[in-house]
C-alpha cells in the first residue's frame, strides 16, 4: 500500500507543476470585401523554426500567403511554363528584395531576416497583376487566412490548438489594417474591432479554453 501511495503522490507532483495546452476558438468577420490574406498567431510560442514556400503556377501564386519564422528560408518555386521574377518593396515592414529572373522549373530562396510581425508583400515584375505575402512570426501556433472575398459579409472561423498555457499574447495581421495584439488567459473571451485607415471594418472574437 505504501509503494502504491508514493506513486500516486510522485504523479501528482509531476502533473500539478504541468502547463495543460490549450485552445483558441473564434471568428472574424469582415463587414465588406476582406483583405487578401491574413494570419493570426500566439505571440513568443516558436520552438521550432518555421520554412515557408511559395510557387508559381498559371501566371498566379500558389498561395496567398506563406509563414516563416525569423531566420528561416522562404522558397520560391516557378513550376509556370513562363519566366517569374520575384520582388518585394515592402514600405511598411521596411522590407525589400529581389530574386531575379526565375526561368520554368528553377527555385531560389531568401532568409528572413526581418522582424516578428512584419506582413510583406511579394509580386512579379513581369506579371504586376500577381500579389502574394510573407508572414514573418515568432510562433509555431498561428493560422493563416486566404480570405473568401466574394461574400459580404465574409466570416472566417478561428482555431489554434495545442497552445502553451503560459503564452498569452494573440496578434492578428493584415495587409493595410492596424494591427491587433491582445492578452487572452485561459476561460476568456475578447472582441475587438478591425481597422483600417481608422475605419472599422469588421471584428475579431477569440475565446481560450
Amino acid at each position: 500500500m505504501s509503494i502504491l501511495l508514493n506513486a500516486c503522490l510522485a504523479l501528482f507532483m509531476i502533473f500539478s507543476g504541468y502547463s495543460w495546452a490549450d485552445t483558441i476558438t473564434g471568428e472574424i468577420t469582415f463587414l465588406k470585401r476582406p483583405p487578401l490574406s491574413g494570419v493570426l498567431y500566439v505571440v513568443g510560442s516558436h520552438s521550432d523554426t518555421v520554412q515557408g514556400s511559395l510557387d508559381q503556377k498559371d501566371k498566379a501564386f500558389t498561395s496567398d500567403v506563406t509563414v516563416v519564422t525569423p531566420g528561416g528560408d522562404i522558397g520560391f518555386k516557378n513550376s509556370d511554363a513562363v519566366d517569374h521574377n520575384i520582388f518585394a518593396n515592402d514600405f511598411d515592414s521596411n522590407v525589400k528584395f529581389d530574386i531575379g529572373l526565375m526561368p520554368p522549373a528553377s527555385e531560389s530562396s531568401v532568409v528572413a531576416q526581418w522582424d516578428a510581425g512584419a506582413l510583406i508583400r511579394v509580386g512579379c515584375k513581369i506579371h504586376p497583376k500577381m500579389r502574394s505575402y510573407v508572414a514573418v512570426i515568432d510562433s509555431n501556433h498561428y493560422q493563416a487566412f486566404e480570405f473568401r472575398r466574394n461574400t459580404t459579409p465574409s466570416q472566417h472561423e478561428v482555431k489554434i490548438e495545442s497552445i502553451p498555457a503560459d503564452k498569452e499574447k494573440v496578434q492578428l495581421i493584415l495587409p493595410k489594417y492596424d494591427p491587433i495584439e491582445v492578452t487572452l488567459k485561459k476561460n476568456e473571451t475578447v472582441t475587438v474591432s478591425l481597422v483600417k485607415k481608422g475605419k472599422e471594418k469588421g471584428q475579431m472574437t477569440l475565446k481560450r479554453h
